[in-house]
């Protein structure tokens, strides 16, 4: 039985050294050529200018396509159900880039916006501050003209004490 649960056949494959071997991991088995028409002229692998040492990585794979701008099938393996085409799974990295940026974007947006609210609570802030500092600085000369307004009236009150021979106290 097949570990493939895509309704739909695809075929993958591996090359051996010479380049030449395709085998088929999910059933029933395709040639390249039923699913992806190659013109004669191209090399019957995409990943050749890669390397063909072992199985490549989904990122060599991507690359190898978007350079060669062939769509290009997809092996299957035990733990995955088969997937679909190198072209398909393209457009899903292009979509999942695309939604990352788009979250991206979004975060970039959020915070902005919390940036300018901030610093707007920090200028109202200042703004309250410089203007607490200015009443407090008017009382402050309002308090002084008055402890000045004190002194003289002791000072004042010294001397009647003393003309009427009562010493003050300091």
């Amino acid at each position: 039985m097949s570990n493939c649960s895509s309704p739909t056949p695809s075929a993958s494959y591996t090359e051996s050294a010479d380049g030449d071997e395709l085998s088929s991991s999910c059933s029933p088995p395709l040639e390249i050529a039923d699913t992806f028409p190659l013109p004669e002229a191209m090399p019957k692998s995409a990943f050749r200018a890669i390397g063909a040492a072992g199985p490549l990585s989904m990122h060599q794979r991507l690359l190898a396509m978007l350079q060669n701008e062939l769509p290009q099938p997809l092996r299957c393996v035990a733990a995955e159900p088969c997937s679909t085409t190198g072209l398909e799974n393209t457009m899903n990295a292009e979509r999942k880039v695309g939604e990352k940026e788009a979250d991206y974007l979004e975060r970039r947006r959020k915070n902005n916006d919390s940036a300018r609210r901030s610093r707007e609570v920090r200028r109202r802030r200042e703004e309250t501050n410089r203007r607490q500092v200015e009443v407090l600085e008017n009382e402050n000369t309002q308090l002084r003209a008055q402890i000045a307004l004190l002194r003289v009236e002791v000072s004042q009150l010294s001397l009647v004490l003393l003309a009427k021979g009562v010493t003050p106290l300091s």
